[in-house]
């Protein structure tokens, strides 16, 4: 992998991450009142409530993921134009396409494996 690559991979990585965490706290909240109603009114014990928690992570997951590459991708390439550094790369020979390539692996590899979820989803009703 040329380092390149990689410094545009970590920019729109590091960006998508936090959306990620973010989007997955903001959907979360709605299941956070009814998991602090059990602790409160039901004194439900701790590994009850981290169970329940840990149940409801991956449906909001697979909303946020996605949301979060997006707002990794428009995070990271909007501050490298804003810095210059795309005019820089343009300047140094590399074209736009293979710069919008890099970004394409991204998107590929997460449409991949949404694919592949919704496969096995429909295996399992099956």
């Amino acid at each position: 992998m040329r380092i390149l690559t990689r410094y545009i991979l970590r920019e729109i990585t590091y960006h998508a991450l936090i959306g990620a965490g973010v989007f997955t706290f903001v959907l979360f909240t709605q299941s956070l009142a009814r998991i602090l109603e059990l602790v409160v009114r039901n004194s439900a014990p701790l590994p009850s409530v981290a169970e329940l928690f840990f149940y409801t992570v991956p449906g909001a997951l697979t909303y946020t993921i996605p949301m979060g590459v997006l707002i990794g991708i428009l995070i990271g390439l909007s501050r490298l134009a804003a810095d210059s550094e795309i005019t820089a790369m343009r300047a140094s020979g590399i074209g736009i396409w293979s710069f919008l390539r890099i970004v394409d692996d991204v998107f590929r590899d997460l449409r991949q494996t949404r694919e592949d979820r919704l496969t096995n989803n429909l295996h399992a009703l099956r």
